[in-house]
């Protein structure tokens, strides 16, 4: 059974994950100390709630064997999540569950960015560990 989601119940989720980024915002101004966790819980919650439908398309479309630009974003916006960019993540979610033209254009291109950063963040800093590894030599014994 697919699951389906309609224009009317996307244009909600829009709205309640537009609200959730206003009082991110908010809450990182004019609360500083406990602002952040406010903040931070905010943006998962409206990358979650903008995600779901992206997702929901993206898993009908690698059923159907095609690939599709709804599973890139939900691989970006769940590795934006991973690596602790939750203002990226949650801008793309609701761009792209939002927008219709330049805006979803503008969606892509940062999910391009976020796609790069999680390349970077997993592959590139683990290549750089690796080397700087490489050329050390063994430790036989340790003394303390």
């Amino acid at each position: 059974m697919a699951l389906t989601i309609t224009q009317r119940t996307r244009s909600r989720i829009a709205l309640v994950s537009g609200v959730l980024l206003v009082l991110a915002l908010g809450a990182a101004q004019f609360a500083a100390p406990i602002g952040t966790v406010w903040r931070d819980v905010a943006l998962v919650a409206a990358s979650v709630l903008a995600g779901f439908p992206i997702a929901v398309r993206a898993w009908a479309a690698l059923r159907a064997k095609a690939f599709s630009i709804d599973l890139l974003v939900t691989i970006a916006v769940i590795g934006a999540l991973i690596i602790g960019e939750y203002v990226e993540s949650a801008v793309v979610s609701f761009l792209f569950l939002f927008g219709e033209g330049p805006v979803r254009g503008f969606a892509v291109t940062l999910t391009i960015g976020l796609l790069a950063n999680v390349f970077t963040a997993v592959f590139v800093s683990r290549a750089i560990f690796d080397f700087e590894l490489s050329g050390r030599r063994q430790l036989e014994t340790l003394s303390i």
